[in-house]
């Protein structure tokens, strides 16, 4: 298991949080399909800048969940530019995929995010850097997302928050229900976190909310 009493080597340390990809139908865009290309673009570029001011022989650790959308985005983003990532679960592997991967067929990428999942998950299995929050013996219910924040958040600072980045795949609006982009933003700028804000209103050209 990767952990700061196991790896106290890690120099620099990513926390990535960000929208899921939009379902069908949703009544006020954050991250609709068609621009995953364009936010793949955009995280693997903020993943590389503050790699290029890294001192040579830095040892990085990229912290994220594995949502749809920004999620593997980041994910597969730190692969390319070879950084090690941990993957964060909320729930057991089924219930995460049913609630936060699983996307409406007619609009999910291809390979599809289930399949890139499982590449991820088997990646991080075989490191020892796949971590559950949840068994499962209890019913989830909408803290449970604010308390895998506060897990990741605290993985992370364990490590030192001088050495700690929040990169954020937000619109900068409050979320549907507890525990989303906006409550890790909050809960890591009050822990001393930098944060890099990738708006993905001004990257997607959405329209902003109503007043």
């Amino acid at each position: 298991m990767i952990d700061p009493a196991t790896d106290p080597a890690v120099d620099r340390v990513l926390l990535f949080a960000g929208h899921m990809i939009d379902k069908p139908n949703r009544a006020q865009p954050r991250f609709p399909a068609a621009h995953e290309a364009t936010a793949r673009r955009a995280i693997r570029a903020a993943i590389a800048q503050a790699q290029a001011c890294w001192p040579a022989g830095t040892s990085a650790l990229g912290i994220a969940g594995g949502a749809n959308g920004g999620d593997l985005l980041f994910h597969e983003g730190c692969a390319e530019l070879g950084i090690t990532t941990a993957l964060y679960l909320a729930l057991p592997v089924a219930g995460y995929l049913s609630a936060s991967v699983q996307v409406d067929p007619a609009i999910d990428s291809q390979p599809g995010w289930i399949e890139r999942f499982h590449t991820i998950h088997r990646r991080c299995e075989s490191t020892g850097a796949c971590h559950l929050l949840s068994d499962g013996s209890l019913p989830p219910d909408d803290a449970i997302w604010e308390r895998n924040n506060q897990w990741m958040l605290q993985s992370a600072l364990a490590y030192g928050a001088d050495k700690l980045t929040l990169l954020v795949l937000w619109d900068g609006q409050g979320g549907d229900a507890p525990g989303g982009t906006q409550h890790m933003v909050d809960v890591a700028a009050a822990a001393g976190a930098a944060v890099v804000h990738l708006n993905s209103r001004v990257l997607f050209g959405l329209d902003p909310p109503p007043a």
